[in-house]
């Protein structure tokens, strides 16, 4: 299983769908976890972050989900940035250092109704975040390439394709 760990608005959905397409669908400019997919049934019995206070108990949970029932999917995009780090996973960390405008650009255009991005706060949020994404791994791919249509070059220096070529371009179409 090949871990994708970023933070909001840095495409990581589009980097585990080259890896494994069967689990996602293109839905206007995003990437969305197919109804009822597999995948999407995993993701939603993982805890709700938000609703539970304690770390330990939070990641003992999420401990399980990554350690066993992961293992049946090629590739995860996750959220979970602390988690993995503290846990030290292996995973490639998507870099927004270059491109945060456009990603909270990104988060704005996908949810229009969430202001908290809108914030001061929430930039620093981010970039606090993509500090602990990028200095936990040497397997790094930058937004930049990915909006710049260097995705699949980079991503093949971590994964063997084959990658899903045309969906990226209708991706890259969609959004660039």
């Amino acid at each position: 299983m090949t871990l994708i760990v970023y933070v909001g608005g840095a495409c990581g959905n589009l980097v585990a769908a080259m890896i494994d397409d069967s689990q996602y669908i293109l839905d206007k400019y995003d990437l969305k976890h197919i109804q009822h997919s597999p995948l999407t049934k995993w993701k939603e019995g993982l805890p709700e972050w938000w609703n539970i206070s304690d770390d330990e108990t939070r990641y003992k949970i999420m401990d399980q989900a990554y350690n066993t029932d992961s293992l049946q999917f090629p590739s995860i995009a996750s959220h979970y940035v602390f988690y993995h780090a503290s846990r030290k996973h292996d995973y490639i960390g998507i870099d927004i250092t270059d491109s945060l405008d456009w990603c909270i650009a990104r988060q704005i255009k996908a949810f229009p109704g969430i202001l908290k991005f809108r914030t001061v706060g929430h930039r620093e949020k981010l970039t606090h975040r993509n500090s602990v994404v990028i200095s936990n791994t040497k397997k790094i791919i930058r937004v930049s390439d990915i909006i710049n249509g260097q995705l699949l070059d980079k991503l093949s220096q971590f994964v063997n394709g084959p990658f899903n070529e045309k969906l990226y371009e209708k991706w890259l179409k969609a959004n660039v």
